[in-house]
């Protein structure tokens, strides 16, 4: 008799289980890691686009909600409305000027929003991501969002 060397069903099985258990550990770190990433190369370009605005102000009086009137060439689309400039980042989220001050905020895919003001960097749709960059809860809004203060 020959012997043949091959791997049971039972091993075959009990490899599988343990990649699935990896997997299912693994993916939502790496989701968490995207996460960060986006929100921190985001920062950059919001913090140039209210100082942006801080700059106009002092030069005119009043702000703007208008991208090209801000010392500053960031390509974007205006809203189809007309209510402010959205713009395309290279991240793939949208960055909308507020309409009555330095305000510049900034919607990821991934369901959280940064937002720019003099007064503070502030992050929340996602806790756990705010609290992972070392943001600090500041209020909680009526609708039960909180708010967390970064320091960048």
């Amino acid at each position: 008799m020959m012997n043949k060397k091959a791997f049971t069903l039972i091993e075959l099985l009990v490899v599988v289980l343990i990649i699935g258990i990896l997997a299912a550990v693994a993916l939502p770190q790496y989701q968490k890691a995207v996460k960060k990433t986006q929100l921190v190369q985001a920062l950059p370009t919001l913090k140039a686009i209210s100082h942006a605005k801080k700059v106009y102000y002092l030069a005119n009086g009043s702000y703007t909600d208008d991208l090209d009137s801000l010392d500053i060439q960031v390509p974007y689309t205006s809203h189809p409305e007309g209510t402010g400039n959205y713009i395309g980042t290279p991240l793939g989220g949208t960055v909308v000027l507020s309409h009555t001050g330095d305000g510049v905020s900034w919607r990821s895919p991934y369901d959280f929003t940064i937002e720019v003001y003099t007064t503070g960097v502030y992050c929340f749709g996602d806790d756990d991501l705010c609290k992972s960059v070392g943001g600090t809860l500041n209020y909680t809004t009526p609708s039960g969002i909180n708010v967390y203060g970064l320091k960048f």
